[in-house]
């Protein structure tokens, strides 16, 4: 047999082999797009954006050089680093107040209770009386209900929900109400953010300072601040939150009555090869 012949009976079987894995090979799903060129461009897409984003906040609204430092004297004007604003936003949004300072708390402060040694006695010592008074509890530091009252209860459900979310969606339109649960969190950071300034909000825009609901809410809700700014705080991330859930269900059941098909967006996720 001469070296071609073989030659040529190799690259054939070895075609042959080949073929044959390709055909026994159990194809499986696979999630996702490759990484080239999807992902690898998109991400690049994005880098470069937020890349020219900072060259032209640098380049056209650099930050003025302020004074030099004061060691004997104190700013104006006293903020963390901007990525934690928001919880010295909610450290601000808190009061200090008196827990139990309403009628309850008065009768709680007030109760006199009295009893006879003998009743709790099994013999007889005489008649006395024994007096306690149950104190108002209080008062509450602004601080500390800002970092407990404000921040446990917008912190325990962000990590709380992806342990609880059992579902399979991969969109956004398809679960609108964790969507608007998202908006409403994102609307409180960026909120609180805000309010961490407010001292130069009121001085700019005085009317922001002005007390709403003292009288009405105020009494029920002593640990807070009600002033304009912190009804907007409140009330804003709960408006888009509102506004995402119903924009969301109003367009996914548009949608299927114009198709009139089930939504299965998961579907262009998953190919086979």
């Amino acid at each position: 047999m001469s070296l071609k012949a073989l030659t040529q009976e190799y690259v054939e079987e070895a075609e042959r082999m080949d073929n044959q894995r390709r055909d026994e090979k159990s194809l499986r799903p696979v999630e996702g797009f490759p990484f080239w060129p999807h992902e690898m461009v998109r991400n690049i897409v994005i880098v470069c954006f937020f890349t020219a984003a900072l060259l032209y906040l640098a380049a056209f609204m650099p930050y003025f050089l302020e004074g030099p430092a004061n060691p004997a004297g104190q700013p104006e004007v006293i903020l963390p680093d901007w990525y934690l604003l928001w919880s010295y936003g909610l450290l601000k949004l808190g009061n200090d107040f008196q827990l139990l300072n309403g009628p309850e708390g008065a009768w709680v402060g007030e109760w006199w209770h009295v009893w006879d040694r003998q009743w709790w006695t099994p013999w007889d010592m005489g008649p006395s009386t024994a007096i306690v008074q149950l104190p108002i509890i209080g008062p509450m530091n602004a601080k500390l209900m800002g970092l407990i009252g404000l921040h446990t209860p917008l912190l325990i459900p962000l990590f709380l929900i992806p342990f609880l979310d059992r579902g399979k969606a991969q969109r956004p339109q398809e679960q609108p109400f964790t969507t608007s649960v998202g908006v409403f969190a994102l609307g409180v950071l960026t909120m609180a953010s805000v309010y961490s300034i407010n001292n130069v909000i009121y001085n700019r825009w005085p009317v922001t300072a002005t007390k709403f609901g003292q009288d009405l809410i105020g009494p029920f809700f002593q640990f807070l601040q009600w002033d304009l700014l912190s009804w907007m705080t409140v009330l804003l991330p709960l408006t888009l939150a509102v506004l995402t859930y119903v924009g969301i269900k109003t367009w996914r059941e548009r949608m299927m009555d114009e198709g009139d098909r089930v939504f299965k967006l998961n579907r262009n996720y998953y190919r086979v090869r």
